[in-house]
């Protein structure tokens, strides 16, 4: 008796511990896929009629013309970051990071005269119009955010998002 209990408890573990190294094993893919860093999520706010005023204080490479930065402000632009390019010639321009085509976020260059290209294919916007430069995917353009004043002396950027 004693024996008949012990080979039916055996079968009980051994099943349990089949059954939860299956469950664990399905469940790893879930956790790579459900731990990006940024979440892409569609903009769905298009009737904007004031600027924001952007503090880039935190940001002070911004201040700096010829530079380039993701910036995500809380509550705006469906909690994706922006794209804030500081030209060259002093000029700002801002454009979604968000690729329209598959919603994956584009990679900044390392100069503000070059292109943004998307993680998930070859795809290329201007960092000027977040127009479509070059990539097997036409007819998509990154949505591009009008600039208001920029003050310096406050370090603020008026940007209608």
């Amino acid at each position: 008796m004693i024996k008949e209990n012990s080979n039916r408890r055996d079968f009980l573990l051994n099943t349990t511990k089949v059954i939860g190294a299956g469950l664990a094993i399905a469940a790893v893919p879930q956790l790579f896929t459900a731990c990006e860093s940024e979440e892409l999520v569609t903009d769905m706010n298009t009737n904007v009629t004031t600027f924001y005023v952007l503090d880039l204080t935190p940001h002070p490479e911004l201040l700096v013309p010829g530079s380039i930065k993701k910036v995500k402000i809380d509550g705006k632009n469906a909690d994706n970051p922006i794209v804030i390019t500081h030209h060259k010639d002093g000029s700002f321009s801002v454009v979604n990071s968000i690729c329209p085509h598959m919603n994956c976020a584009v990679n900044l260059p390392t100069d503000t005269d070059s292109t943004l290209a998307c993680q998930c294919h070859p795809n290329h916007y201007s960092t000027v119009d977040g127009k479509y430069v070059g990539g097997p995917f036409q007819g998509y353009n990154l949505k591009q955010y009008a600039v208001g004043k920029f003050d310096e002396a406050k370090k603020t950027l008026e940007i209608k998002i």
